[in-house]
């Protein structure tokens, strides 16, 4: 799939607690963007955001990547227009947050002009 600068990502980010296995769902989720060129993943040099963090909202309607034992749906989700990004190969940190559980993982998308 090729997304153009302008169109409109969707980030969905569900997580299971390591504990009980149910979805966690009183975190605080933000999704972090790297210009292109940057590694953050690798270089921790590279970790200088652009300064537009994205932040997620729960809902349990959405159908998360993953499913917990008794098999509930949910996920963090959250849309960003691309509008005034630069083409290119972007990095972003998910991060999920709460009073019991931090986690976080690196991922790319590419831009087109």
């Amino acid at each position: 799939m090729t997304t153009f600068v302008g169109e409109s990502l969707t980030f969905k980010v569900a997580a299971t607690s390591p504990v009980d296995g149910h979805p966690i769902t009183d975190a605080t989720v933000t999704v972090q963007f790297y210009a292109p060129g940057l590694n953050p993943a690798s270089t921790l040099a590279d970790r200088v955001t652009t300064g537009v963090n994205l932040v997620l909202t729960y809902s349990s309607l959405a159908t998360g990547p993953t499913y917990d034992r008794d098999q509930v749906l949910g996920a963090y989700v959250g849309h960003r227009v691309t509008t005034g990004m630069a083409a290119g190969k972007w990095s972003y940190r998910a991060n999920i947050k709460s009073l019991t559980y931090d986690s976080w993982e690196y991922g790319t998308f590419v831009l087109k002009a």
